[in-house]
C-alpha cells in the first residue's frame, strides 16, 4: 500500500475532475448480485478493489487514452466500460449553486439523474424543459424506444425512468459523488446523454449538470451505471 504515495497526485488529480463514468452490466443479477463468468455470484459491496481500479483508470480516460484496470475488472463481472466523459454546469446551474451556497431562500438537493437517446451536444444554454430539437429535449417525455435523433426527449420508461443517484462524500475530499444503477426493461436503442437535476419529475426542476456519452445499446436485464463526480 505505501506505492500508493508515490502516485497520490495523480489519484486527486482524477478525483476533483468532474467527470461522469458509464458503465453497462450485461449478466442478470440475481438476487441483487453481479453473476460472475461461472455462474457463482458475489456481492457488489464486498468488491473493494473496484474504486480503486476505477480512480487509477479515470485519469487514463480524461487524458484520452484507453483504460487497462478497470475494464477487464467490469468483463468479469460480465460488465461493459462505456467510458468516462467530461460534464457540463448549465447556466441555469451555476445559479442554483449559488443560491445553495449563499443564497437566503432554500434550494433541493440535485439527485436525480435523467437518461435520453437525444443526439445533441450538452448545451449550458439548457434547461429541464426544453423543448426544441437544437439542444437535449428534457422537456419531451419518452416511453418508448426509437432510433436516436435531436427531438429525442427523456426516458420515461423501460427501466431508464428518472430516479434518485446515491450520494457519496470522503471527509476533506473535493468532491462528491450521485451514483444510480438503472436496469433495462426492454430493447434500449442507444442511450447516450445524461442529466443530474433536483426534481424527480420529468419537465421538472433545475438542470445542473449535464453530460453525453458514447451511444449505448441495451436489452432487457441489461444494467447501466452513472457515476457522477461533482468537484466542489
Amino acid at each position: 500500500m505505501d506505492n500508493l504515495k508515490e502516485i497520490q497526485d495523480l489519484i486527486d488529480e482524477v478525483g476533483d475532475k468532474n467527470h461522469l463514468l458509464v458503465t453497462v452490466h450485461r449478466g442478470k443479477k440475481v438476487n441483487n448480485r453481479l453473476r460472475l463468468d461461472r455462474g457463482t455470484a458475489l456481492e457488489s459491496s464486498s468488491v473493494p478493489t473496484i474504486p480503486g481500479l476505477h480512480l487509477y483508470d479515470r485519469l487514463r480516460m480524461l487524458k484520452g487514452k484507453k483504460p487497462i484496470f478497470l475494464k477487464e475488472a467490469f468483463r468479469r463481472f460480465d460488465g461493459d466500460l462505456v467510458g468516462a466523459f467530461p460534464n457540463l454546469r448549465t447556466t441555469v446551474g451555476i445559479d442554483y449553486v449559488s443560491a445553495q451556497l449563499g443564497g437566503s431562500a432554500s434550494t433541493t438537493v440535485a439527485k436525480y439523474i435523467a437518461l435520453s437517446n437525444n443526439t445533441n451536444a450538452a448545451s449550458a444554454a439548457n434547461t429541464s424543459s426544453n423543448t426544441t430539437n437544437t439542444r437535449i429535449c428534457w422537456g419531451t417525455a419518452n416511453a418508448t424506444d426509437a432510433a436516436a435523433s435531436t427531438s429525442r426527449g427523456e426516458y420515461t420508461a423501460l427501466g431508464l425512468a428518472r430516479a434518485a443517484a446515491t450520494y457519496a462524500h470522503t471527509t476533506s475530499n473535493t468532491f462528491y459523488t450521485q451514483t444510480l444503477t438503472d436496469t433495462a426493461s426492454s430493447t434500449i436503442t442507444a442511450v447516450q446523454a445524461a442529466g443530474l437535476l433536483d426534481n424527480a419529475s420529468q419537465g421538472s426542476g433545475t438542470l445542473y449538470l449535464e453530460s453525453v456519452f458514447t451511444p449505448t445499446s441495451m436489452v432487457n436485464t441489461d444494467q447501466i451505471t452513472i457515476a457522477w463526480t461533482v468537484n466542489i
